[in-house]
């Protein structure tokens, strides 16, 4: 495989070397339009993780949708090449509250393909959102891997970003995406981050201390969704992207204000006994003393008690002893 200038890959044209290392860029040309083209090697020190990330890649090449950037992908014996457009990232200022559903509407839409093959993005954050003349357009998945600040920390996803699930090393899901979704709304309101800090062990610490930061700006209906989008349960957010389309939509119609999911309901036992009379005492009874108990000796759990995140402080290198 040729990645010398002039030669062309899927109608791509290569201009010049943009940079070196284990996986060079190349400025390209198709048509007048700037584009990047990415060679990932199978081979050398970066081989293993390159070879995850045409993996990765091949789950998600067959969805396709007018709002994701366009882009090409070559499987080679020796090598992934990756080609898109140079686009911008969108600028990184407060947003007002019709754009912010707008961008979240997009992604949305981008998004329901994965979501209806039960495949997440997993990678979501304001970077993924690219502009192309007057269209957003969503960034697909895994077209670059982690930085290695990020691999050290058993991530692939950035931690500042990525559902508390997902931190604690599960596997990113639809649900999980709509958390991503959620702290992308707080960006876009504020012009801030989630964390005060871009370093990703740090950003770790602090998601694990508050996964999701206060949102002062907004109306109240923006201040819903938000909460229903970064709801610690899973069960508690929008299932997939479909039913975040249908909370905007009520948003931005109605101004409703969507409401968390409930949890799933716990199966209740049939209790078998003679008499209603006497099973209303009982069940009386038992209710009392259950409510007396729990106020007594049992406290109410935190509910990020079943995640399990680096404590407040740590330094980035103890970010990384935490995965070794």
């Amino acid at each position: 495989m040729s990645l010398a200038p002039g030669t062309v890959h899927s109608g791509w044209k290569i201009v010049t070397r943009a940079s070196s290392g284990p996986a060079p860029q190349f400025k390209v040309d198709k048509s007048g339009q700037a584009g990047i083209l990415q060679a990932f090697p199978f081979k050398g020190a970066h081989g293993t993780s390159h070879q995850e990330l045409a993996e990765r890649l091949r789950t998600w090449q067959e969805v396709t949708h007018p709002e994701l950037v366009p882009t090409e992908i070559e499987f080679k014996d020796r090598a992934v090449v990756v080609i898109r457009p140079n686009l911008d990232a969108l600028p990184s200022v407060p947003h007002d509250a019709e754009k912010t559903c707008q961008v979240l509407q997009m992604a949305a839409r981008a998004l329901v393909e994965f979501h209806n093959r039960d495949l997440a993005h997993g990678e979501l954050t304001p970077g993924s959102i690219r502009v192309d003349g007057g269209r957003r357009l969503l960034m697909p998945p895994a077209l670059a891997p982690p930085s290695p600040a990020v691999s050290r920390l058993g991530l692939e996803a950035d931690p500042r970003y990525a559902a508390p699930e997902v931190l604690d090393g599960r596997s990113p899901t639809p649900s999980s995406d709509m958390f991503s979704l959620g702290l992308i709304l707080y960006s876009l309101l504020t012009g801030d981050s989630p964390t005060s800090t871009t370093e990703p062990a740090d950003s770790l610490a602090a998601r694990g201390a508050l996964p999701a930061p206060p949102l002062k700006e907004g109306s109240a209906a923006m201040k819903a969704l938000y909460a229903k989008l970064t709801a610690i349960r899973p069960e508690q957010r929008p299932k997939d992207a479909e039913e975040l389309l249908a909370d905007l939509a009520a948003i931005l119609k109605k101004g409703k204000s969507p409401a968390l999911n409930p949890l799933p309901k716990g199966e209740v036992q049939a209790v078998s006994i003679g008499g209603p009379l006497l099973l209303g005492v009982l069940l009386a009874c038992l209710l009392g003393g259950l409510t007396y108990y729990m106020q007594t000796y049992l406290k109410s759990p935190s509910p990020v008690a079943e995640y399990v995140f680096p404590p407040v402080g740590k330094t980035s290198e103890a970010g990384a002893e935490k995965t070794q």
